[in-house]
């Protein structure tokens, strides 16, 4: 955590304590259709094969 805050990216551009109070307003909010609306993802992502993995008996 501390080395994302530290990252030259983010060097005073974001004050932290606003974030974590959830006081920062998104700079971008995508628009969405419905909970399941895949449009905002790029095309070569959302057509690939889904890998499922099995997971053990409980």
């Amino acid at each position: 955590e501390e080395a994302i805050k530290r990252h030259a990216f983010f060097a005073g551009k974001l004050d932290w304590e606003a974030l974590e109070r959830r006081q920062v307003k998104s700079p971008f909010k995508p628009k969405v259709v419905n909970p399941r609306d895949t449009s905002n993802f790029d095309k070569d992502f959302t057509n690939m094969p889904v890998a499922f993995t099995p997971i053990e008996a409980v």
